[in-house]
């Protein structure tokens, strides 16, 4: 494989800074608050809390339940961080701040190595600047693409056991790996013409290490989440049709970067047919677009609810591509007039521009911690809360979290599947339940029963939720 590929044309210098740019830019924007913060990264970190404090892979301290750490690495790591007395909010901004720069770097290397130095370095910038992939702060994300990019470099390099590695560790941060690890695997079989056994040796031996640690520990091998969002999707809470497809327009609409992402996109595309007419890069980039539609139709059959995190290994294939695309312009311009190379100059810096610009801003949601704080201060450490939010509300807290959504609790499927959602009120008997104060369709159903007036009280309110004390039990419920 290494006979196909070119070496890298420019000055170690620099990529040097190019490398350095890349990492202060993203190390200062995430200082900065650049990103949405959801309330699922909170998940991992109260999972990870526990499982350092000895009291094992569970979300509510001494309750068994359904596994709702989508990342099971991501969790050992923050595990490990806050083991070694390491606060869990600042590692996961630093395990973000690392995968996106990770991912930037490796995506021009690889490019490098294919002989398209500069398409990498507008890929780079493109990644490094994404409004989409900066939504997901937090959250494994970044960590997912960063080991991505280097299973594709380790890959185009030929590398046999560092390969393996990286291919399981990958499946490690997020079950969607399994795909890459199979088409990747594949088209080295078929295009070296023998099994690539060193790299199968070495993910073995990480995922057997792994089967280990985790029957001992968590009692499965990979996290069971996945009915829970399926049945979200069948739901209607989510809306109907096929939502996870319209989420590839409602997600940048709602966080005000269609623009930047539009552009992208047809770049990407146009990088894609670029490349499938390019021999060096055709075999990388076509398994990458591959795999990253196998993930996208995946979803896409499912159903699922448009998560952003969903779309992330998209975000970062238009990306990679768009670079080509861009990188097509200038030579063909340069063979104009060398003046002309300013165009796709200025696009770049336009795209980064506008995607810092389109970017969100903002700390974690404060009327969450409001709520948090006095249900600590006004309730027993045994009450039992509700809601359809748990991750900032169980993380500030210590109290057992009742979840509806599926994702601690298995029973919760059947009903959510048939539109159903004021089951768990007697089904789970929670002391309290938070809510939105604007009404949200997952919560509306209980919000407008008849008997809610005698089922819940109003304990607590501020300008983003309500808290209520269950009084009694609904009737015929």
């Amino acid at each position: 494989m290494r006979e196909r590929f070119k070496k890298i044309p420019s000055s170690w210098m620099w990529t040097g800074a190019l490398y350095t740019a890349l990492l202060l830019y993203v190390a200062i924007a995430t200082s900065n608050q650049r990103g949405f913060i959801f309330d699922d990264p909170f998940i991992f970190f109260r999972y990870a809390r526990n499982l350092a404090s000895g009291h094992g892979w569970v979300y509510n301290v001494g309750q068994s339940g359904a596994d709702a750490a989508t990342s099971p690495l991501f969790v050992v790591i923050l595990a490990i961080a806050y083991k070694l007395g390491f606060g869990l909010i600042a590692m996961s901004r630093l395990s973000f701040i690392a995968g996106l720069a990770a991912c930037a770097c490796l995506t021009h290397a690889t490019l490098a190595r294919l002989g398209h130095w500069w398409a990498g370095a507008v890929s780079a910038l493109l990644l490094a600047s994404s409004p989409w992939l900066f939504i997901t702060r937090g959250m494994e994300t970044t960590l997912f693409l960063g080991v991505l990019s280097l299973c594709v470099y380790l890959w185009v390099i030929g590398s046999g056991y560092g390969l393996g590695m990286a291919l399981a560790t990958l499946v490690l941060v997020r079950p969607d790996g399994i795909v890459f690890v199979v088409l990747i695997v594949g088209a080295t079989w078929i295009v070296d013409r023998h099994c690539p056994s060193r790299a199968l040796v070495a993910g073995g031996v990480i995922a057997g290490l792994w089967a280990v640690y985790a029957y001992l520990t968590i009692g499965r091998f990979l996290p069971n989440t996945l009915s829970a969002k399926v049945a979200q999707g069948r739901s209607g809470l989510f809306g109907s049709g096929p939502i996870f497809v319209k989420g590839l327009w409602q997600v940048p609409q709602a966080y005000r970067f269609g623009t930047v992402e539009a552009m992208v996109a047809v770049l990407g595309i146009a990088g894609l047919a670029i490349a499938w007419w390019r021999k060096e890069l055709r075999l990388t980039l076509g398994v990458v677009a591959a795999s990253v539609f196998v993930v996208t139709a995946i979803y896409a059959v499912l159903n699922v609810p448009f998560y952003p995190w969903y779309y992330a290994p998209l975000a970062y294939l238009l990306a990679l591509s768009a670079g080509i695309a861009i990188e097509e312009i200038g030579t063909r311009m340069m063979a104009v007039n060398v003046g002309w190379v300013a165009v796709p100059a200025t696009l770049t810096v336009f795209l980064v521009l506008i995607g810092l610009r389109s970017t969100p801003a903002g700390p974690p949601r404060p009327g969450y911690m409001e709520a948090a704080a006095w249900i600590d201060h006004h309730t027993a450490q045994t009450s039992t809360i509700a809601a359809s939010e748990i991750g900032i509300l169980g993380w500030q807290t210590n109290h057992p979290m009742d979840d509806y959504l599926g994702l601690l609790t298995a029973n919760a499927v059947p009903p959510m599947e048939h539109d159903d959602m004021t089951w768990w009120v007697n089904g789970l008997r929670p002391d309290y339940w938070m809510t939105t104060v604007v009404p949200n369709p997952i919560d509306i159903q209980v919000l407008e029963s008849p008997w809610f007036n005698s089922v819940f009280r109003k304990v607590y309110r501020n300008s983003t939720v309500i808290v209520y004390k269950r009084i009694g039990l609904a009737p015929n419920s």
